[in-house]
């Protein structure tokens, strides 16, 4: 389904963008920190959930007309130092706070997204392994033997193969994925983290506002601004003809292409192993 960006409102410029996505985070983070988290006496009578503004811009010692511009999203500078000063006032977790110096000081990257020779093959090595190489949109670049096996692919996209329109679109992974609930919201907010770095990009935006429009379960969790640095586990498949299998999902860099990453699923028992393994041996002997 291809949707325009208009389906959900007209794109900002890259520095509205940003700076929109930038309040939104602050909001969402401010409103779920209770003052006992903040290490704030708590009081009976408080109007809004959460933390005031003023009490953030306390913590973090800025004042409080700036920390309301930057929730505004209005067009105001914020420091390295600053930027840290929130990032602590709002007890955020490590990758938390890499979203936020993503969205209020964003860098320029060299993203080298080109899969070299030698990635191929260690994928492909991984045997019962289903392991999928994806850039910064999530377009599954490459995929090994036991990744088709267990998930499969269509034939029919014009584009390449994105994650994110498989599992939010696609009726086989409701199917093949017991937790689909949890599991899709996951892969939303593990995106949602490289989201901040690349929201500038128009192609990045209109691949969310069409995932929005078309799923409203993406758009569910797109609102509420959660970010993950990897996967939970156990991650369970229930696979028509493999029964069901248990796998421990991992996410890593690729050091000499930097803005890929490789997602590998890592079976947990020696069941899922054996089955895998058995259900791929026709088609390696036979290679």
């Amino acid at each position: 389904m291809s949707v325009t960006a208009t389906s959900i409102g007209r794109f900002p410029d890259a520095g509205e963008h940003r700076r929109s996505e930038l309040a939104d985070f602050l909001r969402k983070k401010r409103e779920a920190l209770t003052p006992e988290a903040a290490g704030l006496p708590s009081t009976r009578r408080r109007r809004t959930p959460g933390l005031r503004r003023e009490e953030v811009a306390e913590i973090a010692g800025i004042s409080a007309s700036l920390y309301a511009w930057l929730e505004q999203a209005r067009d105001v500078p914020i420091s390295r130092r600053t930027t840290d000063a929130l990032a602590d006032a709002l007890r955020l977790e490590p990758h938390e706070r890499r979203h936020l110096h993503d969205l209020a000081r964003p860098e320029t990257i060299d993203l080298r997204e080109s899969p070299t020779p030698r990635l191929g093959r260690f994928v492909a090595s991984l045997g019962a392994t289903p392991a999928f190489v994806l850039d910064h949109f999530w377009n599954i670049l490459q995929t090994n033997a036991a990744a088709e096996a267990v998930y499969g692919w269509d034939g029919d996209e014009d584009e390449a193969p994105n994650m994110l329109r498989h599992v939010f679109l696609k009726q086989r992974f409701r199917e093949l994925i017991p937790d689909w609930v949890d599991a899709a919201a996951s892969v939303a907010e593990m995106f949602r983290l490289d989201y901040g770095g690349h929201g500038d990009d128009p192609a990045m935006r209109a691949l969310v506002d069409e995932l929005r429009a078309a799923s409203p379960e993406f758009e569910r969790v797109w609102q509420r601004h959660n970010v993950r640095r990897d996967l939970p586990g156990p991650h369970v498949v229930d696979h028509c003809s493999l029964g069901r299998l248990t796998f421990e999902p991992s996410v890593f860099g690729v050091v000499d292409s930097p803005g890929l990453r490789l997602l590998a699923f890592a079976p947990i028992d020696d069941a899922t192993r054996d089955r895998v393994a058995a259900h791929l041996a026709p088609s390696t002997s036979s290679g």
